[in-house]
């Protein structure tokens, strides 16, 4: 019965999660109009890859940094914690907007470029190969 309802649950929770997506892919503006967090969740949003790929190793590089820095017999307790998460949410937005200036942007941009030429090589070849007919 307990597997029935977590079942349930889940089953509930993804199509909620579904109707939010469906509805945020209109684009417009019905889940958060004019909204102070709007611009931070825009750029939380454009730079997700690059967060999800910094995150761990900017936590690595806290932990050996503050191990680094603290002296030797130091026991990282609770009382560290803030200063742990204040350097690790420094490296990952810095990381994270570098990783994304200068490694997903260009990227796409040559993408883009690449797909732009195969569509006008595409567009030439089938006009080329198109005879039209004089009806005169």
């Amino acid at each position: 019965d307990e597997l029935n309802m977590l079942s349930l649950r889940f089953g509930v929770i993804s199509l909620i999660a579904a109707l939010l997506v469906l509805t945020a892919s209109y684009n417009k503006n019905y889940i958060m109009g004019d909204n102070p967090f709007k611009p931070i969740l825009m750029w939380v949003g454009s730079r997700s890859y690059a967060i999800y790929l910094i995150h761990i190793p900017a936590y690595a590089f806290t932990r050996e940094l503050w191990f680094r820095i603290e002296p030797e017999a130091t026991v990282f307790n609770q009382e560290h914690i803030w200063g742990h998460l204040a350097v690790a949410m420094v490296s990952i937005i810095v990381l994270s907007e570098l990783n994304y200036r200068l490694v997903e942007m260009p990227l796409r941009r040559k993408g883009s470029k690449i797909v732009n030429d195969m569509m006008l090589r595409h567009a030439a070849v089938c006009s080329n190969n198109t005879q039209v007919k004089d009806i005169t």
